[in-house]
């Protein structure tokens, strides 16, 4: 697996790990209508049963990095071999 794959791999679980985080301060129909996304969808994101796309990730990112704020912590509770 090359490198830049694994940094996507990490990128899509540390979004899922923001929508868990943000699933406790918001419920389903909230988060749906932050992210535009339909809420089995996210359901299935939170419990773990699939990943989001890169480019979904990244927009979900974009929408709720700066409701939730946890970027910092998120980047400095994940480790990045160099």
């Amino acid at each position: 697996m090359s490198t830049s794959h694994i940094q996507d791999l990490i990128f899509r679980m540390m979004t899922v790990d923001l929508l868990r985080i943000a699933k406790e301060r918001f419920t389903y129909r909230e988060l749906s209508q932050m992210v535009g996304l339909q809420i089995t969808v996210l359901s299935r994101y939170v419990k773990g049963h699939v990943l989001p796309s890169t480019e979904r990730a990244k927009s979900i990112w974009k929408t709720l990095n700066p409701i939730v704020g946890l970027e910092k912590e998120l980047l400095e509770t994940v480790k990045f071999d160099e």
